[in-house]
């Protein structure tokens, strides 16, 4: 998934469905499927709760609930895909579903949540550290001037990119912040991204005193020292999404905590029928009340033919484009800095605008533009000149531009 974040699906409308009273599903809902074959069956958190993701990030429920108090979190897959919580019957969510990214220890990075992107290294020896990982990674930095990634919005004070779309189509995480050069402080893992869709219908149920303190959190990590992973993404599809609580909102925790170098905000979506109860919703990002998202009635989960883009070649080395990790390189002593990465394209239908975009370890982040011509079905490919940092790991992905 890394290497397939598309900011595409701008010029899909965006149907406005206004909050109202839960009343009986429209006709139309009865066509609606999650996608979920049962294989899964029934979900039932009733306490504190880690699963270990399958390959493609997918469960296949019946029903899923969530108690209060419960916890459920995830090891991430080989893949880092996103978790896809699916059902066909209702979806019932009292407790919290945690995709959080991790602050840095010990001068390492912090890790993104699922489909997230992890910070950069840090260092106090005075060499460069390294930036945070993703299409808006942090740049590395001393003291202040080190910054937190950035997602939906920009972190403070950087022109970091930002990247996806309102309809999260595709669903990708947040980008880790970078590390710092003058501290053992490694950037906060971004963000990572959620999917919950059902056949019938998402209760969001939140108890206790604090409700907004609750439900669905995907921010990203960070020490107070130093720089966050940026929010992640969360989306929710069913005919029916309601809350049958007092609380006058639902809080999505998709912006990041609040530290010293806050980051910048992740994306949350409901496409639905009929949003009974939820009077507005709100990405708890550095402001409490960051009021953001959007709503609408796009009841597709998986779109059919999305383009992709795919590395194949780097460096004058093959690479399996169903891997489970981007290539990284290291060029030894007397080996040329320069070199070729070949990339792969579908599905695009007009010429695919590419970025080409080298991290190291240690180190600042370079890229390189590539533009290639995909006009109708099938694939073609492109090849960029680039230029490796000596010695130094160095991650290599392709993203839109």
């Amino acid at each position: 998934m890394h290497r397939n974040i598309m900011k595409l699906y701008y010029h899909i409308r965006l149907f406005t469905i206004l909050a109202a009273a839960a009343g009986p599903v429209p006709h139309a809902a009865a066509q609606f499927s999650s996608g979920s074959n049962e294989s899964y069956g029934p979900m039932n958190i009733a306490a504190n709760t880690t699963l270990v993701m399958p390959p493609d990030g997918i469960f296949h429920c019946t029903t899923i609930s969530i108690t209060n108090a419960a916890t459920l979190n995830f090891t991430k897959n080989a893949k880092n895909t996103p978790v896809y919580l699916l059902a066909t019957g209702d979806v019932t969510i009292q407790g919290s579903i945690d995709v959080r990214g991790t602050t840095g220890t010990g001068g390492q990075p912090g890790l993104g949540g699922p489909g997230g992107y992890d910070g950069g290294r840090s260092t106090s020896a005075g060499s460069p550290a390294g930036w945070g990982h993703g299409p808006g990674g942090g740049t590395s930095g001393t003291g202040t001037s080190v910054r937190g990634g950035s997602h939906r919005t920009n972190a403070l004070l950087v022109t970091g990119a930002t990247y996806g779309n309102p309809l999260l189509l595709p669903l990708t995480g947040g980008s880790g912040g970078g590390g710092r050069t003058d501290a053992l402080v490694g950037g906060g893992g971004g963000g990572g991204a959620l999917l919950i869709a059902s056949n019938t219908r998402i209760v969001l149920s939140p108890t206790g005193a604090s409700p907004e303190a609750l439900l669905l959190r995907a921010s990203g990590g960070g020490d107070p020292d130093g720089a966050g992973g940026s929010g992640g993404a969360i989306r929710l599809v069913a005919p029916v999404v309601t809350s049958n609580t007092v609380a006058t909102y639902i809080s999505f925790h998709a912006g990041g905590i609040t530290q010293a170098l806050p980051e910048g905000s992740g994306w949350a979506r409901i496409d639905t029928l009929s949003a009974g109860g939820l009077a507005l919703f709100h990405i708890n990002g550095y402001s409490p009340f960051n009021l953001s998202g959007t709503m609408g009635a796009n009841l597709i989960v998986f779109p059919p033919a999305l383009p992709k883009v795919e590395i194949i070649e780097a460096a004058g080395q093959a690479v399996d484009p169903d891997a489970a990790s981007p290539p990284v390189i290291v060029v030894p002593s007397g080996g040329p800095l320069t070199q070729t990465v070949r990339v792969r394209v579908r599905n695009f239908g007009g010429t695919a605008l590419l970025a080409v975009v080298l991290t190291p370890e240690s180190g600042a982040r370079t890229t390189v533009n590539l533009d290639i011509p995909n006009p109708g079905p099938g694939t073609n490919e492109g090849t960029a000149t680039v230029t490796f940092p000596l010695n130094v790991p160095t991650r290599i992905d392709a993203w839109t531009r």
